[in-house]
């Protein structure tokens, strides 16, 4: 069977033709089908709608920051430099005095014993030695206008390294009208600016024994003794009388004196 072309497209148009009048009925039988479908479609709208809206958010408002000014810095002034003290030297304790020291005892005293002419700590000639119980030393002393002044004030405090024991002057040494032109005052030794006499003690002893101690203890080791006026407490000290009750001399130390 031959099928023309134009035959194939009359066909084609009537059922075409039989589709388009059938489409009224079939919607009529499926009421439900066609509201449900938009029933969905209302919530998927719905659903869509929330999942994309366009609502402005609400945007916190941005604290501002707030700035502390910013401090700048003071200059600090540049320290003064403080200049450096000179340093004071330190007053030396003491007068060196190089002395022609001799001694005397209670057998030789004017009149003999213990009599002395200016107590100071003692009442008659003593002492051991110590910076708190120095032993009785004669000075030279003149007379002017009737007027006795002694060489070294009653009372000053020596210490002589060579028997390390320390002295206070408590009596006069030189006799008669004019003193000043008796022992103590002139005839010392070159090499010495001053003489003095250490009490040596001697009290029951024979005199003899207490001269020759004196004798010792004046240029045994040469003439001049150093003696040191107004001295520092801290000096060794040995003490006891320079002649001592058993009848022996103290020994003697040199002048270089030692502190303890």
């Amino acid at each position: 069977m031959d099928i023309t072309l134009a035959t194939l497209k009359r066909v084609l148009c009537g059922l075409i033709l039989a589709l388009c009048v059938a489409t009224p009925a079939v919607a009529k039988s499926h009421p439900a089908a066609k509201v449900e479908h938009h029933k969905h479609d209302k919530k998927h709208h719905k659903k869509h709608h929330k999942h994309t809206s366009t609502k402005k958010k609400k945007h916190k408002p941005v604290k501002k920051r707030k700035h502390k000014p910013v401090k700048k810095p003071v200059k600090k002034p540049t320290p003064t430099a403080t200049p450096t003290p000179t340093p004071t030297p330190p007053i030396t304790q003491g007068i060196d005095i190089e002395a022609y020291t001799t001694g005397y005892g209670w057998p030789d005293n004017t009149p003999p014993g213990g009599a002395i002419s200016n107590p100071v700590i003692h009442q008659t000639a003593g002492g051991t030695g110590t910076y708190a119980d120095p032993i009785t030393l004669a000075v030279g002393h003149s007379i002017t206008n009737g007027i006795d002044t002694l060489d070294y004030p009653a009372g000053t405090i020596f210490y002589i390294p060579n028997v390390r024991r320390y002295f206070i002057v408590e009596d006069t040494c030189g006799d008669g009208p004019d003193p000043q032109d008796e022992a103590c005052n002139v005839g010392y030794p070159a090499g010495t600016t001053a003489w003095v006499d250490i009490w040596v003690g001697g009290q029951g002893a024979g005199a003899s024994a207490v001269d020759n101690c004196a004798s010792f203890l004046t240029d045994t080791n040469g003439v001049a003794h150093l003696i040191i006026e107004n001295p520092a407490s801290d000096y060794v000290v040995v003490s006891g009388p320079l002649f001592g009750t058993n009848g022996a001399c103290t020994q003697e130390y040199g002048n270089t004196p030692v502190t303890g």
